[in-house]
């Protein structure tokens, strides 16, 4: 009989966690050129840390979910930073009883908005 031990299975959470990140990185990169904005590769690494850290706080654990929330932050709010997001994006982000895929394409309809509604106030200022 096959014994894998937790450390084994570790070292394959940890490998598949890599390619993920490394097939991530990439996946935002293309996003980011797409929308115009340049991330060195420090700056994306970082996102990447970032983001991987929030959608688990947020419940997003599937590939999809996580990928596509990263890049709606990056490429549509410019990136995460030390600021929580806005309580609006946070109710929509936490709301119960909703599949992720509903939730993220409200997210996503929300920073849109809020990135239009920041740029005409940077424009009337």
């Amino acid at each position: 009989m096959l014994v894998i031990r937790d450390a084994q299975l570790q070292v394959f959470r940890d490998h598949s966690l890599q390619r993920f990140e490394r097939r991530l990185k990439e996946h935002v990169r293309e996003a980011l050129a797409a929308a115009g904005i340049g991330f060195t590769e420090e700056v994306l690494r970082e996102q990447i840390v970032l983001g991987m850290k929030s959608s688990r706080e947020l419940g997003l654990v599937t590939e999809r979910d996580v990928a596509r929330y990263i890049t709606i932050v990056c490429s549509v709010l410019a990136g995460f930073t030390s600021e929580p997001h806005p309580k609006a994006a946070l109710h929509i982000l936490r709301a119960p009883n909703q599949e992720p895929r509903e939730k993220l394409d409200r997210f996503e309809g929300w920073a849109r908005d809020y990135r239009r509604e920041t740029l005409e106030e940077d424009r009337g200022a």
